[in-house]
């Protein structure tokens, strides 16, 4: 009897093989799914952002419009980039402003603790403070007549990507995402965040 019983310790060799090909299989099935689980998640995450930075600033030019009149209007595109926190704003210029006041921005980088005083009368400082947290993104914002047609969005990059979607792109809600098979992820890998959010053509 106690030698039947140390026979039987431990796994056999086919007992052994039949785990790992159900172990295999498993995987062979999980893996992806939760790959495609993260992608979107991300994809998620990039789009709430970029509406978040839409709304804001939706919000801060009605305000700005509605107190002082002041948008001449036209089609602009202002490139915001975030680094850890740190704000800074290129184009757009006093000119695009009735009063001739620059009120995109007038510092060189803007911060969550030296933005309050410019908070009202300039949109980077608005969005430093009503969006507090941001860690690293790049931020192309499309204006036009006190109007948000669009905002393209990259968390954790503080240049383009290859391919980004233009004023048109965010009027007709469609853009190829450079041939990739997913919306809102380029062919490269990048998850770009749109808002509207852009669906294939």
């Amino acid at each position: 009897m106690i030698g039947r019983l140390r026979r039987k310790n431990g796994f056999t060799l086919v007992e052994l093989v039949v785990v790992v090909a159900i172990i295999g299989v498993l995987a062979g099935l999980l893996i992806p799914t939760m790959y495609n689980v993260v992608i979107n998640s991300q994809i998620a995450s990039s789009n709430h952002l970029a509406k978040t930075i839409r709304d804001r600033t939706a919000e801060f030019l009605t305000k700005l419009d509605t107190q002082m009149d002041t948008h001449v209007g036209g089609a602009e595109t202002v490139v915001i980039k975030v680094d850890n926190g740190v704000w800074t704003l290129t184009g757009g210029s006093s000119e695009d402003w009735i009063d001739k006041v620059n009120h995109w921005n007038t510092l060189p980088q803007v911060t969550t603790s030296d933005a309050g005083s410019k908070r009202d009368t300039e949109l980077l400082s608005y969005l430093a403070v009503v969006t507090q947290g941001m860690g690293t993104a790049y931020i192309e914002l499309h204006v036009e007549y006190s109007h948000v047609i669009g905002v393209a969005l990259i968390q954790g990059a503080s240049q383009p990507a290859y391919v980004m979607p233009s004023l048109q792109d965010m009027r007709d809600g469609v853009f190829d995402f450079d041939g990739s098979d997913k919306a809102g992820r380029l062919g490269d890998g990048t998850v770009l965040g749109t808002s509207p959010i852009l669906s294939f053509p």
